[in-house]
């Protein structure tokens, strides 16, 4: 799957295409660094929201966790009371968006 997403962090347009094997191939040649992976697993919480969780290049040095809920508004996203146990809120620091990650990858990669 393909996923371009707009500006923003916590709302904003996000576009997804499935690629077929080789169209996903051939996108992955064009890449200077191994792409990100993403071990990806869906939780229910309690309240009814679904917890999405991705441990990102497990196993690599630049490897994280992380979780997030998707909701339909951004009142609701506001409203959002999380379990204790999801203690570090990160929406809106850029240093957590993939994009950053990408590029903090890129450079670790790059010192090899």
């Amino acid at each position: 799957m393909l996923c371009i997403k707009g500006k923003g962090r916590l709302c904003r347009k996000e576009i997804e295409w499935n690629l077929t094997e080789d169209v996903f191939q051939e996108l992955e040649e064009l890449l200077e660094i191994p792409m990100v992976r993403k071990e990806y697993r869906v939780y229910a919480l309690e309240d009814g929201h679904r917890l999405e969780c991705s441990w990102v290049d497990r196993g690599e040095p630049t490897e994280f966790l992380y979780a997030e809920v998707e909701f339909p508004s951004i009142e609701d996203a506001l409203a959002f009371q999380p379990p204790a146990w999801l203690d570090n809120e990160v929406t809106e620091d850029s240093y957590y968006s993939m994009s950053q990650y990408w590029q903090r990858k890129r450079d670790v990669l790059r010192k090899k």
